[in-house]
């Protein structure tokens, strides 16, 4: 895997990221700038669930016909899978509209996917139960367009376990394509932080406020047994600042494997001889931020910047485990009949 910004440990499928290029929003002092931030406010302050999604079959999102019948399709089936009586759907299926800006020329625009759940004697009883957000968020890698599918990496949802589970394998049989969870692990903790940490092109003066929250849990304990270690998060944005500043090799936005292993080393260290903690003997399990809180594959986050932040990391993890490791499937064999 020439050029890419993981590398495979030897004998293991298992990949280690070494870079990670963090742009902001847009590069502008343009009135692109406000509708880059603009488009994602209606996805912050909202808990989401992270899931990745491999090449779509089939699925043609510019024809307005083709979009009803999709709803018209995951209606049927929601309906059959879901076990309740006296209850209709509504889908739709649109190109969102306040998503308009793209990271990239390359990207798909935005498509929302709602669900509205309505009780048959009580008209003024009704709800959403399923909302997904379809994104592709920097998707520019040359080795995905071998083909002629649609690629969306990125499904943020909010819903019920049971209608998540309905509607992904019905999209799934749609549009043949795999929609997994994507967890945040503990390297992708390491790497969030810092991520999040790293000042944007025009706040480098701004100094963050708050409190920082690691929460681990530790070999042979109950789950339900955790240690939670507090930081102020203008410690940790002056601690992630020094090691930057002293490599003369840092880039402007570029992150690297090394200094997020020093970032990460340094506070162990203090914790080790401040507190009596072996942090490296536990497992980062969630990370509570002013502007983010993640925890397995639920996400909150509070700014456009910092969602932004988080959708470019888990893009160019979703085309990882989906996209690049022969996942995709070469040909499509389901398609939504008219």
């Amino acid at each position: 895997m020439d050029n890419s910004i993981y590398t495979r440990m030897r004998a293991s499928n298992h990949y280690i990221r070494e870079h990670f290029n963090l742009l902001p929003l847009t590069n502008s002092e343009s009135d692109e700038n406000d509708c880059a931030n603009d488009s994602l406010q209606t996805l912050i302050k909202q808990t989401w669930n992270i899931y990745g999604i491999s090449s779509m079959f089939g699925f043609d999102y510019n024809n307005e016909r083709q979009l009803k019948l999709y709803g018209k399709r995951l209606r049927e089936e929601v309906a059959s899978i879901l076990p309740q009586d006296n209850v209709t759907y509504d889908v739709n299926f649109t190109i969102d509209e306040d998503i308009t800006f793209k990271p990239t020329v390359t990207d798909s625009p935005a498509i929302r996917i709602e669900i509205l759940a309505k009780a048959v004697d009580k008209k003024t009883n009704e709800k959403y139960i399923y909302t997904g957000i379809l994104l592709s968020w920097r998707t520019e890698i040359a080795e995905l367009d071998h083909d002629k599918s649609v690629k969306l990496p990125l499904l943020l949802c909010r819903g019920t376990k049971s209608t998540i589970s309905a509607v992904h394998l019905t999209l799934s049989n749609m549009f043949d394509c795999l929609i997994v969870a994507l967890p945040a692990t503990e390297d992708d903790f390491k790497w969030l932080v810092p991520i999040i940490l790293q000042p944007n092109n025009n706040d480098e003066a701004s100094t963050p406020k708050g409190q920082a929250k690691f929460e681990y849990k530790f070999p042979g304990s109950l789950a339900s047994n955790t240690i939670t270690v507090k930081y102020d998060i203008s410690v940790l944005a002056e601690l992630w600042s020094c090691i930057r500043d002293n490599d003369a090799d840092t880039t402007d936005n570029g992150i690297s494997l090394k200094h997020v292993e020093q970032f990460h080393q340094v506070l162990q260290h203090q914790m080790l001889h401040g507190a009596g903690m072996q942090l490296g003997l536990g497992l980062l399990s969630r990370i509570a931020l002013p502007s983010l809180t993640i925890m397995e594959n639920r996400m909150k986050a509070s700014t456009s910047e910092v969602l932004n932040k988080v959708l470019l990391y888990f893009n160019e993890k979703s085309i990882e485990v989906l996209h690049k490791l022969n996942l995709d499937s070469t040909v499509g064999t389901n398609s939504v009949a008219s």
